[in-house]
């Protein structure tokens, strides 16, 4: 499901919430994850992530943003905002490597995703590993 906008869904926050619960009603009980770009780019507008993610919390869809126009363009404020995950990257706007990013997830998914590493360090390793041969 993609939701099409407007200019007219443009007008505030709520105009784009309102927007994003007439599309999911539309799919009830069908919508397994949400995927909202911080900025877009057509469009350039910042979405209220903050409302949208509650909005979805609220409904019991996890929410992933892509912010990939938004470092250096706004504030971002992962705990406050409590998206399942979040990516962005760092050499559009803060000038640096292609390679240069950052991806965030939350707790929530902390035995979801198996990682081939996790951090640097050796007892998160030994413990990923405890954790995928236990039956």
């Amino acid at each position: 499901m993609q939701i099409d906008f407007n200019q007219a869904d443009f007008k505030s926050a709520e105009s784009i919430l309102l927007k994003i619960e007439n599309t999911i009603n539309d799919f009830k009980g069908t919508v397994r994850l949400a995927v909202c770009d911080h900025i877009g780019s057509v469009p350039a507008i910042i979405f209220p992530i903050l409302e949208i993610t509650t909005f979805y919390h609220e409904k019991g869809i996890p929410v992933f943003i892509d912010g990939a126009h938004a470092v250096c363009q706004t504030d971002i404020d992962i705990a406050k905002v409590d998206p399942d995950g979040y990516v962005t990257n760092f050499h559009k706007w803060a000038y640096a490597p292609k390679q240069a990013a950052m991806l965030y997830i939350s707790d929530r998914f902390k035995d979801v995703l198996l990682t081939t590493k996790q951090a640097n360090s050796s007892d998160n390793y030994r413990q990923l590993l405890r954790r995928r041969s236990s039956p």
